[in-house]
């Protein structure tokens, strides 16, 4: 297992510390102090358990059996997922290999698939904020260690996750068909698709894609633009994935011609300001 250095300024993270996590300390989705135990993300029965190369921000492993972090409390692993949310997206993950194997035709590329679309969703970010453990000047450990860093993405989803609330405010959700087993996940992350135009055409928020869903959660106050995808209509329990014409398996993370990625501390402490990461002229 070979893990690439980091130039990210914002956030201290060693993947292969984020796998072992630890034995004891904050469950990275009730804020509880627990006994802490192994995610799997996707879960383990969506394929999560070949070779699997996961992807931090700008740091890589290539993992033989899966990926998987010690960071959530038994309760939230068994019950919260295991017993619940898992399920839902196991549903969506077996209807798509299901048609895959089928070979059968879809009118337009269009797959439809029924789903409670609030359990769906409430569990990908239920795996997002198991691996979202991050502060700059800290060990992964020590992250562990202190209670639930209360960002803008922790503040606004949590709530829906944890089914206190059945909406999520000041964030819309995209989505759409990641047909890759890379699993790549960007806590803080902010994109202009026009550099050199005005105005500038500005999304912020957090990304995470494993097979078969590519997923960003909007900033929507700060934004300016939307990601290429569907927005999420959580009144309607269906979701639609499109066949042939997806984003390409990097999209966001390599900029295009006119695109620019950006570090803002906007994502992190509400703050407007924000500095070029990463240019592809």
């Amino acid at each position: 297992m070979k893990e690439t250095t980091s130039n990210y300024p914002y956030f201290n993270i060693s993947v292969k510390a984020l796998k072992d996590g630890d034995t004891n300390g904050y469950c990275r989705i009730c804020g509880n102090y627990a006994p802490l135990t192994d995610d799997h993300i996707p879960p383990k029965s969506c394929g999560n358990k070949g070779r699997t190369i996961f992807s931090l921000g700008n740091k890589s492993v290539i993992m033989q059996n899966g990926f998987h972090c010690k960071t959530i409390c038994a309760t939230c692993n068994n019950e919260l997922l295991g017993a619940n949310l898992d399920k839902e997206y196991k549903t969506v993950y077996e209807k798509i290999k299901s048609f895959n194997d089928s070979g059968l035709y879809l009118p337009n590329n269009l797959l439809k698939i029924d789903v409670d679309v609030k359990k769906f969703f409430r569990c990908i970010l239920a795996h997002f904020f198991a691996v979202a453990v991050y502060e700059k000047n800290l060990t992964i450990k020590q992250v562990l260690e202190k209670p639930i860093h209360d960002d803008f993405i922790s503040k606004n989803c949590r709530p829906f996750v944890l089914g206190k609330e059945n909406e999520i405010k000041n964030v819309d959700i995209y989505y759409w068909f990641y047909p890759y087993s890379n699993i790549m996940i960007n806590p803080f992350f902010g994109y202009v698709n026009n550099f050199f135009s005005d105005p500038q055409k500005r999304i912020y928020g957090a990304m995470i894609k494993f097979y078969p869903i590519g997923l960003f959660i909007l900033d929507k106050k700060a934004s300016t633009d939307v990601p290429n995808g569907i927005a999420v209509d959580f009144n309607v329990n269906r979701i639609f994935l499109n066949m042939k014409d997806f984003p390409k398996k990097e999209y966001l993370e390599h900029p295009t011609k006119e695109g620019v990625m950006l570090i803002s501390d906007k994502i992190i402490n509400g703050e407007k300001q924000q500095v070029v990461l990463k240019q592809k002229m």
